[in-house]
């Protein structure tokens, strides 16, 4: 049974609760755990007991394990997941703020740039509250929300290069401080925006890549600790790798073949051999590109079939079986295909109908159960299908939901603190 007191510190991005384990038996035990905002992870400290804590690792009745499990059933309570999806005729964004059983609140729409395309969630101005980029096709620029914990914003327009298509945030400099990289279609390069902590960017000298970049992620390819880029190039079919330096700057690698026309990508470790492997999208081969990551960013490609038109990647866990799955939108078949890991680069393959024209789509826990759900930006329905996970792989259908005109992207995150 747990018992005890929720508090947030205003100043720091924790959670920190103070849980008293009442026991079977004689014993008792006092544990303070701190749930960190980014990531997520717990971690165990001053962990206190009496003579009566059992050598097989139980504190009076209870395991770190069983603990830990409540830790985290009242994390999902606390922390429902949000969407926000760009809307691309709409000028704005749409902001659902989760309920924590997979439905939502009434859309909140809010202003940004000239017909956004592309979507990133992450933490950029250090307060504990998610913030969200945008970036605006139409504008040539992103607009950067910093996020009031409740889901408004205060937005900053940042100028970055021509026809800017594709947005992703991480650490590229290693300073703590969350950047972003943006995919400038009409300039074959990237702009690198290393963070100042505070919501505000310096920015770097952009970054060549190949013919006609429609997206970009970041992850760590080599296995030295720096946060690394992939951009895939529409018109090359192939995509750029730039191993990065750890100060926000790249050793550009030899482009890597993929199929035809690649539309999107996304990093994940496949086949558990603790290096990243990358996904790309061929639009044109209907299949998608699996590139099994050497740790030395270099990969062995094998292409899998998908739907008709695929255009959008995500990685994550389906299942609940250890592995790796990845969900493929299917823009001109209405439906996604999810392909369940099977841990060595290899996949089963099942097609689950959405809405009209699926154009973008996003993984994570919706509903606070553990398994893990799938968002889809439905282009020509203007609205979202929300796909309650069973925890199998299969998916419990929930009723579309409306968000602007002409969805392009979508991005989950944790944008509303309801405390």
């Amino acid at each position: 049974m747990l018992m005890g007191h929720l508090g947030r510190f205003t100043k720091t991005p924790y959670l920190v609760l103070f849980i008293i384990l009442g026991g079977i038996g004689v014993g008792s035990a006092t544990a303070l755990i701190t749930i960190t905002f980014e990531g997520l992870a717990i971690f165990k400290e001053n962990v206190q007991t009496d003579k009566d804590l059992n050598v097989d690792g139980t504190i009076t009745g209870q395991t770190i394990e069983d603990l830990e499990a409540q830790i985290n059933a009242i994390k999902n309570i606390l922390f429902p997941k949000d969407i926000v999806v760009a809307n691309f005729f709409d000028d704005d964004i749409s902001v659902l703020l989760g309920n924590g059983d997979g439905t939502f609140t009434a859309q909140t729409d809010v202003s940004v740039g000239n017909t956004p395309i592309s979507v990133a969630i992450g933490s950029l101005n250090n307060d504990g509250d998610q913030d969200v980029v945008v970036a605006n096709a139409g504008a040539n620029d992103i607009s950067v929300l910093l996020g009031n914990g409740d889901g408004t914003f205060a937005r900053t327009d940042v100028a970055v290069g021509n026809t800017p298509r594709s947005v992703a945030i991480g650490d590229l400099n290693n300073d703590g401080d969350q950047d972003v990289v943006v995919v400038n279609q009409n300039d074959n390069d990237i702009s690198v925006l290393l963070g100042n902590g505070d919501g505000t960017f310096a920015a770097q000298p952009d970054v060549a890549v190949g013919n006609a970049p429609f997206s970009v992620a970041v992850g760590d390819l080599n296995n030295d600790g720096d946060q690394d880029v992939v951009v895939t190039n529409f018109f090359d079919d192939d995509i750029s790798v730039l191993l990065g330096n750890g100060d926000g700057t790249f050793a550009a690698q030899p482009d890597v073949a993929v199929g035809n026309g690649p539309t999107s990508v996304a990093i994940g470790n496949l086949n558990n051999d603790g290096d990243q492997d990358v996904v790309v999208v061929n639009n044109g081969d209907d299949d998608i590109s699996v590139l099994l990551g050497n740790g030395d960013g270099t990969f062995a490609r094998t292409d899998v079939a998908v739907g008709n038109g695929p255009i959008s990647v995500a990685i994550g866990s389906l299942n609940n079986d250890g592995d790796q799955d990845v969900v493929v939108a299917n823009f001109n078949d209405a439906d996604i295909s999810v392909l369940l890991g099977n841990g060595d680069g290899t996949f089963v393959r099942t097609d689950v109908a959405v809405g009209n024209t699926p154009r973008s789509v996003a993984i994570g826990d919706l509903n606070n159960d553990g398994d893990q759900d799938v968002v889809v930006v439905n282009q020509n329905d203007n609205d979202i299908s929300v796909l309650l996970g069973k925890g199998d792989g299969t998916f419990i259908v929930q009723p579309d939901v409306a968000v602007g005109i002409n969805p392009r992207s979508v991005a989950i995150g944790e944008i509303s603190f309801p405390l």
